[in-house]
């Protein structure tokens, strides 16, 4: 897998250089870890939520669960979690689940 053209350039834009390590298809962001050998620490994810006005990345490790109402209490929003369908716009170079 490869790093979107949006989000590498939104990294680049910010002088992080993230380090890319190839791997076979996976369902989501522990089986890539996995997948790659790498420790579920060591690998971000990106989880999108939306409120009534707008959309929140959150990036975590993959080893771990993000706990909605953490993130509600921290950002003091009503967020939910954001559909595929929400995803798509956002992200039209990446692959449905990446």
């Amino acid at each position: 897998m490869t790093v979107a053209k949006t989000v590498d350039q939104y990294l680049q834009s910010r002088d992080i250089v993230p380090e890319v390590v190839r791997h076979d298809f996976s369902g989501c962001a522990s089986e890539s870890a996995e997948a790659a050998h790498i420790s579920g620490h060591r690998v971000a994810k990106g989880i999108v939520l939306k409120s009534e006005d707008r959309m929140v990345l959150v990036v975590a490790p993959a080893s771990h669960h993000v706990a909605l109402s953490k993130v509600r209490e921290a950002l003091d929003a009503d967020l939910t979690f954001a559909s595929e369908a929400e995803l798509a716009p956002l992200f039209p170079d990446c692959e449905t689940g990446a």
